[in-house]
Protein backbone atom coordinates (compact mmCIF):
# COMPACT_ATOMS: atom_id res chain seq x y z
CA UNK A 1 0.00 0.00 0.00
CA UNK A 2 1.39 3.28 -1.05
CA UNK A 3 1.98 5.71 1.35
CA UNK A 4 0.06 9.00 1.53
CA UNK A 5 0.29 12.43 2.77
CA UNK A 6 -2.88 13.21 4.79
CA UNK A 7 -4.19 16.76 4.76
CA UNK A 8 -7.23 16.98 6.00
CA UNK A 9 -10.24 19.06 6.24
CA UNK A 10 -12.95 17.61 8.82
CA UNK A 11 -16.00 20.31 8.35
CA UNK A 12 -19.54 19.47 9.62
CA UNK A 13 -21.75 20.62 6.88
CA UNK A 14 -25.38 21.59 6.46
CA UNK A 15 -28.62 23.94 6.91
CA UNK A 16 -31.85 23.51 6.37
CA UNK A 17 -33.50 22.64 3.39
CA UNK A 18 -31.62 19.38 3.81
CA UNK A 19 -34.75 17.71 4.66
CA UNK A 20 -36.45 14.58 2.36
CA UNK A 21 -39.67 15.66 0.16
CA UNK A 22 -41.24 12.89 1.18
CA UNK A 23 -43.85 13.69 4.15
CA UNK A 24 -42.82 11.17 7.25
CA UNK A 25 -42.58 10.97 10.57
CA UNK A 26 -40.16 14.38 11.61
CA UNK A 27 -38.90 12.96 14.50
CA UNK A 28 -37.27 10.16 12.79
CA UNK A 29 -34.01 12.56 12.10
CA UNK A 30 -29.95 11.99 11.43
CA UNK A 31 -27.27 14.49 11.48
CA UNK A 32 -24.63 14.77 8.02
CA UNK A 33 -21.34 15.72 8.60
CA UNK A 34 -18.56 15.67 5.65
CA UNK A 35 -14.92 15.63 5.13
CA UNK A 36 -13.00 16.99 2.54
CA UNK A 37 -9.59 16.11 1.75
CA UNK A 38 -6.91 15.51 -0.40
CA UNK A 39 -3.79 13.26 -0.43
CA UNK A 40 -0.60 12.64 -2.88
CA UNK A 41 1.23 8.98 -2.79
CA UNK A 42 3.18 9.87 -5.47
CA UNK A 43 5.86 12.36 -4.13
CA UNK A 44 5.97 14.54 -6.89
CA UNK A 45 3.99 17.40 -5.78
CA UNK A 46 2.77 19.06 -3.12
CA UNK A 47 -0.74 20.34 -2.54
CA UNK A 48 -0.83 23.93 -1.17
CA UNK A 49 -4.75 25.07 -2.53
CA UNK A 50 -7.18 23.96 -4.44
CA UNK A 51 -11.36 25.77 -3.97
CA UNK A 52 -14.15 24.86 -5.29
CA UNK A 53 -17.34 25.64 -4.85
CA UNK A 54 -19.66 22.91 -2.97
CA UNK A 55 -23.06 24.02 -4.78
CA UNK A 56 -24.93 21.23 -3.34
CA UNK A 57 -25.95 17.29 -3.10
CA UNK A 58 -28.86 15.63 -4.37
CA UNK A 59 -29.65 12.61 -3.14
CA UNK A 60 -31.90 9.47 -3.08
CA UNK A 61 -33.02 7.37 0.04
CA UNK A 62 -35.32 5.23 1.22
CA UNK A 63 -36.79 4.12 4.45
CA UNK A 64 -38.43 1.32 6.03
CA UNK A 65 -42.03 0.14 4.10
CA UNK A 66 -42.21 3.44 1.62
CA UNK A 67 -40.74 3.72 -1.56
CA UNK A 68 -37.63 5.92 -2.98
CA UNK A 69 -37.22 9.79 -1.89
CA UNK A 70 -35.30 12.02 -2.13
CA UNK A 71 -33.29 15.42 -0.82
CA UNK A 72 -30.90 18.16 -1.08
CA UNK A 73 -28.26 19.39 1.47
CA UNK A 74 -26.02 22.24 1.11
CA UNK A 75 -27.78 24.14 -1.24
CA UNK A 76 -27.01 28.22 -2.30
CA UNK A 77 -27.31 29.51 -5.16
CA UNK A 78 -23.71 31.17 -5.12
CA UNK A 79 -21.87 28.06 -3.66
CA UNK A 80 -19.73 27.94 -0.80
CA UNK A 81 -15.86 28.05 -1.08
CA UNK A 82 -14.07 25.12 0.15
CA UNK A 83 -10.54 24.52 0.27
CA UNK A 84 -9.96 20.66 -0.26
CA UNK A 85 -5.74 21.19 0.73
CA UNK A 86 -6.54 23.17 4.13
CA UNK A 87 -6.38 21.91 7.09
CA UNK A 88 -8.74 24.87 8.92
CA UNK A 89 -11.71 22.76 9.76
CA UNK A 90 -13.38 26.41 10.17
CA UNK A 91 -12.63 27.23 6.65
CA UNK A 92 -15.71 25.51 5.08
CA UNK A 93 -18.31 27.75 6.30
CA UNK A 94 -20.83 24.49 5.91
CA UNK A 95 -22.62 24.32 9.22
CA UNK A 96 -24.43 20.91 10.79
CA UNK A 97 -27.57 19.80 9.86
CA UNK A 98 -30.06 16.54 10.17
CA UNK A 99 -32.06 14.98 7.51
CA UNK A 100 -34.94 12.47 7.72
CA UNK A 101 -33.59 9.18 8.66
CA UNK A 102 -33.41 6.75 6.07
CA UNK A 103 -30.68 4.70 3.62
CA UNK A 104 -28.55 7.18 1.02
CA UNK A 105 -28.51 4.88 -2.61
CA UNK A 106 -27.39 7.76 -4.24
CA UNK A 107 -25.31 10.89 -4.16
CA UNK A 108 -24.37 13.42 -6.35
CA UNK A 109 -22.16 16.84 -5.22
CA UNK A 110 -22.04 19.39 -7.42
CA UNK A 111 -19.23 21.67 -7.55
CA UNK A 112 -18.28 24.45 -9.87
CA UNK A 113 -14.91 26.39 -10.16
CA UNK A 114 -14.27 29.60 -8.51
CA UNK A 115 -14.65 33.32 -10.32
CA UNK A 116 -12.61 35.78 -9.72
CA UNK A 117 -9.76 38.36 -10.37
CA UNK A 118 -7.15 37.04 -12.92
CA UNK A 119 -4.58 38.80 -10.73
CA UNK A 120 -0.78 37.26 -10.55
CA UNK A 121 1.75 37.63 -7.89
CA UNK A 122 3.55 40.06 -10.14
CA UNK A 123 4.22 42.80 -6.47
CA UNK A 124 3.70 39.50 -3.83
CA UNK A 125 5.45 36.58 -2.63
CA UNK A 126 3.98 33.79 -4.43
CA UNK A 127 5.00 31.90 -0.65
CA UNK A 128 2.11 33.68 0.85
CA UNK A 129 -0.48 34.60 -1.87
CA UNK A 130 -3.55 32.76 -2.39
CA UNK A 131 -6.25 33.10 -5.22
CA UNK A 132 -9.26 30.88 -5.15
CA UNK A 133 -9.38 31.13 -9.30
CA UNK A 134 -5.40 29.44 -8.82
CA UNK A 135 -4.86 25.97 -7.71
CA UNK A 136 -1.36 26.17 -6.00
CA UNK A 137 0.88 23.43 -5.77
CA UNK A 138 4.43 22.99 -5.32
CA UNK A 139 6.84 20.69 -8.06
CA UNK A 140 9.19 19.01 -5.73
CA UNK A 141 12.68 17.28 -6.67
CA UNK A 142 14.61 16.01 -4.05
CA UNK A 143 15.10 18.76 -1.55
CA UNK A 144 13.71 21.36 -4.40
CA UNK A 145 10.62 23.00 -4.87
CA UNK A 146 9.08 24.95 -7.41
CA UNK A 147 5.52 27.23 -6.92
CA UNK A 148 3.01 26.62 -9.85
CA UNK A 149 -0.34 27.80 -9.92
CA UNK A 150 -2.91 26.30 -12.07
CA UNK A 151 -5.77 28.55 -13.32
CA UNK A 152 -8.92 27.27 -13.09
CA UNK A 153 -11.18 26.86 -15.85
CA UNK A 154 -13.95 28.98 -15.74
CA UNK A 155 -17.39 28.24 -15.19
CA UNK A 156 -17.38 24.75 -14.92
CA UNK A 157 -19.44 22.49 -13.32
CA UNK A 158 -18.29 19.13 -11.60
CA UNK A 159 -20.73 16.46 -10.55
CA UNK A 160 -19.65 13.49 -8.92
CA UNK A 161 -21.63 10.50 -8.29
CA UNK A 162 -21.74 8.38 -5.64
CA UNK A 163 -23.31 5.15 -5.08
CA UNK A 164 -25.14 2.66 -2.34
CA UNK A 165 -22.03 0.03 -1.67
CA UNK A 166 -19.74 3.38 -1.16
CA UNK A 167 -21.79 5.71 0.75
CA UNK A 168 -22.63 2.67 3.00
CA UNK A 169 -19.57 3.04 4.23
CA UNK A 170 -20.82 6.68 4.89
CA UNK A 171 -23.02 5.23 7.78
CA UNK A 172 -21.81 6.01 11.56
CA UNK A 173 -25.06 5.00 13.57
CA UNK A 174 -27.70 7.73 13.29
CA UNK A 175 -24.78 9.59 11.31
CA UNK A 176 -24.09 10.06 7.62
CA UNK A 177 -20.14 10.81 7.14
CA UNK A 178 -20.29 12.02 3.65
CA UNK A 179 -16.38 11.67 2.69
CA UNK A 180 -15.25 13.10 -0.16
CA UNK A 181 -11.13 12.69 -1.62
CA UNK A 182 -8.93 14.54 -4.33
CA UNK A 183 -6.47 12.56 -5.29
CA UNK A 184 -3.37 15.29 -5.84
CA UNK A 185 -0.87 12.88 -6.99
CA UNK A 186 -3.34 11.43 -10.32
CA UNK A 187 -3.86 15.08 -11.14
CA UNK A 188 -0.10 16.41 -10.79
CA UNK A 189 1.95 13.44 -11.40
CA UNK A 190 1.81 13.71 -14.82
CA UNK A 191 3.64 16.67 -15.13
CA UNK A 192 7.03 15.72 -13.67
CA UNK A 193 8.95 17.42 -11.51
CA UNK A 194 10.50 19.46 -13.71
CA UNK A 195 9.18 20.83 -17.59
CA UNK A 196 10.30 22.91 -20.06
CA UNK A 197 8.16 25.57 -19.23
CA UNK A 198 8.05 29.41 -19.49
CA UNK A 199 8.15 30.75 -15.80
CA UNK A 200 7.26 34.11 -14.19
CA UNK A 201 8.47 36.23 -11.00
CA UNK A 202 6.75 37.15 -8.26
CA UNK A 203 7.18 40.70 -6.52
CA UNK A 204 10.44 38.89 -4.50
CA UNK A 205 11.76 37.69 -8.05
CA UNK A 206 11.37 33.87 -6.64
CA UNK A 207 10.66 31.80 -9.83
CA UNK A 208 7.22 30.21 -10.63
CA UNK A 209 5.23 28.60 -13.39
CA UNK A 210 1.86 29.48 -14.64
CA UNK A 211 -0.15 27.07 -16.38
CA UNK A 212 -3.14 28.28 -18.18
CA UNK A 213 -4.95 28.56 -21.32
CA UNK A 214 -2.63 30.93 -22.98
CA UNK A 215 1.09 30.13 -21.41
CA UNK A 216 2.10 26.47 -20.46
CA UNK A 217 -1.37 25.56 -22.37
CA UNK A 218 -0.46 21.80 -23.28
CA UNK A 219 0.18 21.31 -19.44
CA UNK A 220 -2.66 23.22 -18.43
CA UNK A 221 -5.22 21.14 -20.50
CA UNK A 222 -4.20 17.93 -19.57
CA UNK A 223 -4.41 19.48 -15.82
CA UNK A 224 -7.83 20.41 -17.05
CA UNK A 225 -8.58 17.10 -18.04
CA UNK A 226 -7.12 15.12 -15.40
CA UNK A 227 -8.70 17.62 -12.17
CA UNK A 228 -12.44 15.98 -12.59
CA UNK A 229 -11.75 12.52 -12.66
CA UNK A 230 -8.61 13.10 -9.42
CA UNK A 231 -11.75 13.69 -7.43
CA UNK A 232 -12.82 9.66 -5.95
CA UNK A 233 -16.05 8.98 -6.95
CA UNK A 234 -17.93 6.55 -8.81
CA UNK A 235 -18.44 8.34 -11.85
CA UNK A 236 -18.08 12.03 -12.98
CA UNK A 237 -20.00 14.56 -15.34
CA UNK A 238 -18.39 17.77 -16.20
CA UNK A 239 -20.65 20.61 -17.63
Amino acid sequence: MRMRQWLLVWAALAWAGCDGTEVGNPEVKETVTASFYSYDGSGSGRLNSLSLKVMRMDYVYDTPGSAEDSGTCWYRPTGTLVDWASANPDSTGLPITSVRAGTWVRSVLVLRTPEGSATLPDSADIRTWSNPRYAKFYLVQNQDSLPALFEMPQGTEIRLTFGKDRMLEWNYGNTVWVTVSFDAGKWLGPLGARGAWTTRQDGKHARYVLFSQTENAQAWNGLKDRLPTAFVSDSVQVR
